[in-house]
């Protein structure tokens, strides 16, 4: 007997009888004399398996794998009425637990295949191969995860600058938007010849990484672009930048490894600065102040930010943002992945810094590529980009000796780890010879 508030340990002792093989259900449940406002926790059982020489048990639950790691942990609830076949033959359906068990006296291989639940897909493998021995017990857990649609924010269609949408400059014209039926969103905003405007991005869903393009007044030309912007909570991005000239502008949102659907939320705003002297460079971008965070501490972000799981990291890892890169030095091979699970998070990606002299000419190369498809793109020490990309190889002349980085990212919605989604990189330099004509003054 516990007082309400108490707590205690009740131990059961089961007697099975010694002829008892199989598996079997041990119900416990407590009552209370008094009213309780929670009846959905009186109760619970558990699976016990009574063994025999002769035969062989392959067990296991299929789950709900909320992190999609393909483990099943403490809280993931099972998945009920799941058909499991063995063999092709025998087939099985999961308990409201989401328990399952065959038992079979033939030694060798069996084949078990899970058909995922309607509403769901996998986070292990369906199909999966077992080697009995009799006398034994083999565990197979399946985990699933549920699919998730959503409709199409309040802004679409604007997949095209002839569908660009208008936003307002300052904070109250931020907006929300979604990636939920496509990857692609654009806008137009109106600049004043000599206004700063900063641009940026809250990338708060799950799945969410923005990568910001500003175009000049026909969408044609890249006037700047930021993919993750320096002290960002998350994989948001940012520009900062001033207009040569009046007029209107258009800017590109697009979400990495073109993920879709469920937990792609983000907000987008832009805020302009009062004029202030600064150095300019053509085209006009503010370089002293480019990918800095500007106007917007008293904006409160929204959570859960993007997230980048790493199931099986690399050698490498993390390296998922320009403020996170690894180095990589001429003649080096590195073998990566791309870990995190599309379906669930963000995509992963690589960003390796490296040091060069002006003049350079700096070649990036995917040796060998694994059920994957990659995206070379080059930015600044400051995470800008270049505007220098490809797909297996880069080579690209330094106007200018510093620091930079390389970005490799998916563009196909695969992962694992390197030896089923991976990729070898290899970075050369070549150092041209300089030649010095005497000066003569005649």
């Amino acid at each position: 007997m516990l007082s309400s508030g108490e707590h205690g340990v009740i131990v059961y002792t089961v007697l099975v009888n010694p002829d008892v093989s199989g598996p079997l259900v041990n119900l416990a449940r407590i009552s209370s004399t008094t009213a309780d406002p929670a009846l959905g926790n009186n109760q619970d059982f558990e699976h016990t398996l009574i063994g025999s020489p002769n035969l062989a048990t392959i067990y296991g639950w299929v789950y709900e794998d909320m992190n999609g790691n393909g483990i099943k942990d403490p809280g993931e609830s099972g998945i009920p009425d799941v058909i499991i076949t063995m063999d092709g033959i025998t087939t099985t359906t999961t308990a409201v637990d989401g328990w399952y068990y065959f038992i079979t006296d033939v030694v060798g291989d069996h084949i078990l295949v899970e058909s995922d639940p309607v509403g769901y897909f996998s986070t292990t493998p369906n199909e999966v191969q077992v080697v009995v021995s009799l006398g034994n017990s083999y565990r197979v857990d399946y985990g699933d995860f549920a699919l998730c649609t959503c409709p199409p924010d309040n802004f679409e269609n604007d997949d095209s600058q002839v569908e660009a949408k208008p936003i307002q400059v300052g904070l109250w014209g931020l907006q929300e938007y979604t990636f939920c039926d496509d990857s692609s969103d654009w806008i137009t905003f109106i600049a004043k010849t000599g206004g700063v405007y900063t641009i940026t991005t809250d990338s708060y869903g799950q799945r969410a990484d923005t990568f910001l393009a500003l175009y000049d007044t026909s969408g044609d030309t890249l006037l700047a672009a930021n993919d993750d912007y320096q002290g960002a909570p998350d994989y948001s991005s940012q520009i900062v930048w001033q207009a040569p000239v009046s007029g209107v502008y258009y800017i590109h949102m697009t979400n990495r490894a073109g993920l879709t659907c469920c937990q792609t939320n983000y907000q987008l705003w832009i805020v302009e600065q009062p004029p202030i002297n600064l150095r300019y460079f053509l085209p006009i971008i503010n370089k002293d102040n480019q990918n800095k965070f500007y106007g917007i501490n008293n904006l409160p972000l929204a959570n859960p930010d993007g997230v980048i799981y790493h199931l099986c990291p690399d050698t490498y890892e993390v390296d998922d943002t320009w403020e996170q890169a690894g180095v990589i030095v001429p003649g080096e091979l590195q073998l990566h992945s791309f870990d995190s699970n599309p379906l669930i998070y963000s995509a992963d990606k690589d960003v390796l810094g490296f040091d060069v002299s002006a003049y350079d000419v700096v070649t990036f190369t995917v040796v060998t590529v694994t059920n994957t498809q990659t995206l070379l793109e080059l930015f600044d020490e400051n995470g800008n980009a270049l505007d220098i990309t490809g797909t297996t190889q880069i080579v690209w002349r330094v106007p200018d000796a510093g620091h930079y980085y390389l970005s490799v990212s998916p563009v196909a919605q695969t992962f694992g780890c390197s030896d089923v989604v991976g990729y070898q990189l290899r970075m050369e330099r070549y150092v041209p010879p300089r030649i010095y004509l005497p000066i003569i003054v005649r």
